[in-house]
């Protein structure tokens, strides 16, 4: 590696990049020190991309239906002109993305159907022009496979006989939400106790339900981080699991 003229400050801004892929890490060493054994830390290496400012728009966000078969819509692009290499790649979180491998170099993509429930899956599409050296970035976007309706069997009054449960569907929504999740389709919610637990297995929420709120409930998830979370839903006889996203 060699060192960059100027940059010798705890944060740097690097120029804007014109060719390939560039690596840059920070050295840290005593300045006054110039002998050849000196000591000295390396951080991490990161790497830089040259994006040029091309809009590239791919299309476009789909949600599976439960029962269907068919594999989502093929994603699409806008075609660009010259020399270009096409990478497609996903994600879970949106945050940590991985090159697809097989059949994933060119301006469309065929996805193939994933056994990952309702958890979302993310794809975007990098672009690389040979005749300038500069990357592309694509617009985000997500493919939801929707569950099967799930049913909580709920206690009717105190003497828990048999008879007096019934099976009703659960709804939870908007899922994902930034803010406020609704439930609705609970008979007796004064018997439910709500838990929200993270994918560590930590409880982060434990609360039972006010009977004011009648056959409504609303969780404000406004204060917890960014990420996926269990909500469980359990009364005396039986509990109720449910994948949620915090946008």
């Amino acid at each position: 590696m060699n060192i960059i003229p100027g940059a010798k400050q705890q944060n740097y801004t690097p120029p804007a990049a014109s060719r390939g892929i560039e690596y840059r890490r920070l050295v840290i060493e005593n300045p006054l020190d110039t002998s050849i054994n000196r000591n000295s830390a390396s951080s991490n290496i990161t790497r830089v991309l040259p994006l040029n400012n091309i809009i590239n728009t791919i299309c476009c966000n789909q949600i599976i239906e439960y029962g269907s078969t068919a594999n989502p819509q093929p994603l699409t692009s806008a075609i660009l002109n010259g020399s270009i290499y096409f990478q497609w790649q996903y994600s879970y979180d949106n945050v940590f993305w991985v090159d697809y491998f097989e059949n994933s170099h060119s301006n469309n993509y065929s996805v193939i159907r994933n056994s990952r429930g309702s958890n979302p899956s993310y794809f975007r599409l990098m672009t690389l022009d040979y005749s300038t050296n500069l990357y592309n970035l694509s617009n985000v976007v997500r493919i939801i496979y929707n569950e099967r309706p799930h049913k909580i069997r709920n206690i009717k009054d105190q003497n828990y006989e048999t008879n007096n449960m019934i099976d009703k569907s659960i709804l939870i929504y908007p899922n994902p939400s930034s803010s406020i999740i609704n439930i609705k389709g609970i008979d007796n919610i004064s018997l439910i106790k709500i838990k929200i637990i993270d994918l560590s297995g930590k409880t982060i929420t434990s609360k039972k339900v006010n009977p004011s709120d009648k056959d409504l409930i609303q969780i404000d998830i406004s204060s917890l981080p960014v990420g996926i979370y269990s909500l469980e839903l359990e009364n005396e006889i039986s509990k109720f699991t449910k994948k949620i996203i915090k946008n």
